[in-house]
């Protein structure tokens, strides 16, 4: 329990230290961020020393309750996947400028009209 709680502070650290001092790592061409990289070696590091059960991981990820991180997992990509259609077919540049046309330069009339859009 303590190397797990140790090798968890350590991730964390140095994933803080990643994202204020080493933002992106470039290799050429290409180019990736690295706030997730310390969390993750962290994890198999926990995983390979055999501190957790890897059965017990993969069950709790699949377990049929309430909340289940494979559920929300799917529905979190799906939903940004919409997101990020709809932001590249102009949808939002669409309702904003039918909000600015409804709202006549008046600002609080624009707030309102945003607020609702927004709330459904």
């Amino acid at each position: 329990m303590v190397a797990v709680l140790c090798i968890t502070i350590i991730s964390i650290i140095s994933m803080i230290i990643c994202v204020m001092f080493f933002p992106i790592l470039k290799i050429g061409k290409f180019q990736m961020q690295t706030f997730w990289f310390a969390p993750f070696l962290g994890a198999i590091l926990i995983l390979i020393c055999g501190l957790i059960d890897p059965q017990f991981v993969f069950s709790s990820l699949i377990a049929s309750s309430s909340v289940n991180p494979i559920q929300i997992l799917i529905i979190f990509i799906s939903m940004v996947f919409i997101s990020v259609v709809l932001d590249e077919v102009g949808f939002f540049k669409y309702l904003a400028s039918i909000a600015v046309k409804k709202a006549n330069n008046n600002q609080m009339l624009l707030f309102v009209i945003l607020f609702l859009l927004f709330l459904y």
